[in-house]
């Protein structure tokens, strides 16, 4: 293409806007159950809602073994992979020594939800869980 870009000729032609994915207002409502412990945790959550939602919109529903692994493991959409996507057991894994485990655990609606993350680098590590044990993999906060 040779053509120079206007501007003013876009503005007339705007991009439609795309239509929000089936089940985004359940998987927002669902996320606000989630008991966060500050105003800060709060904020966040709310600015990054529209992502969180998409994301949990995106998960594949469990077909074979009901396992799912998320990388970068920040508990916000954890404990629904389990409520609202149906997996039946959810694995995190994060950044740090290769055999190590930290506990995490956050509330939804009061109801404790606990996971032991495993530590690992995904860069440089063999994940340390045999290979085709999850059926998903998500590595939505990793940078």
């Amino acid at each position: 293409m040779n053509r120079r870009y206007d501007s003013a000729r876009a503005r007339h032609a705007p991009l439609p806007s795309p239509e929000a994915p089936a089940g985004l207002a359940a998987a927002e409502q669902v996320l606000r159950t989630l008991d966060l412990p500050g105003l800060e945790a709060r904020a966040y959550v709310e600015k990054h809602m529209p992502r969180l939602a998409r994301t949990l919109t995106l998960v594949p529903p469990p077909r074979t073994s009901g396992r799912i692994l998320e990388l970068g493991c920040y508990m916000q959409i954890t404990p629904f992979l389990k409520q609202f996507c149906s997996y039946q057991e959810v694995r995190g894994g994060y950044l740090g020594p290769l055999g190590g485990a930290e506990p995490k655990a956050v509330n939804v609606r009061g109801q404790r939800f606990t996971i032991t993350l495993d530590l690992f680098d995904v860069e440089r590590d063999r994940f340390p869980y045999d290979d085709g044990y999850f059926e998903t993999v998500l590595a939505c906060e990793l940078i």
